[in-house]
């Protein structure tokens, strides 16, 4: 089970550094086509934080505020009303303070699905102290999994 967390999360980082492209739309889409087409770049980020927190591995009460997180999230995202974006970002905020402290991977894998939704709705670039952040803690828990499991198994 925590090796399908770990490849979640492994699958996200890779999501979040194609999400740092910018995409454009085809050139002959309308303006309401030019909206969904980005809806379903911004929701797709949205459904692998939602999926990292489906995992069999991780508690319900844990996945339950992520996936309540997302389906307002993508109602918010398909009426587009004023605030909508800061609104996406807050309540992710709100669920991330949901997650119980001891899951830390789910905490981390979320983070990194902020930092991606916020550079992608914003369109700003994302500041270097928070990926250098999100790094370096996505590093030292990694190197505390490995030093655990080696402690474990001599």
């Amino acid at each position: 089970m925590k090796v399908q967390l770990v490849r979640a999360s492994l699958l996200l980082l890779v999501l979040a550094s194609l999400g740092c492209s910018k995409t454009v739309p085809p050139p002959n889409l309308t303006p309401p086509g030019i909206v969904a087409w980005e809806n379903m770049r911004y929701q797709g980020y949205m459904d692998s934080a939602r999926d990292i927190a489906t995992i069999p591995a991780v508690p319900v009460s844990v996945g339950k505020p992520i996936v309540t997180w997302h389906r307002s999230g993508i109602t918010i995202l398909h009426a587009r009303s004023e605030g909508w974006k800061a609104s996406i970002l807050t309540s992710l905020d709100e669920a991330l303070r949901n997650v119980p402290a001891d899951q830390d991977r789910i905490r981390q894998a979320l983070t990194a699905a902020r930092l991606v939704l916020t550079y992608v709705l914003r369109k700003e670039p994302i500041d270097d102290a928070s990926v250098i952040a999100a790094y370096e803690a996505a590093y030292a828990s990694s190197l505390g999994r490995d030093d655990s499991w080696l402690a474990a198994h001599p």
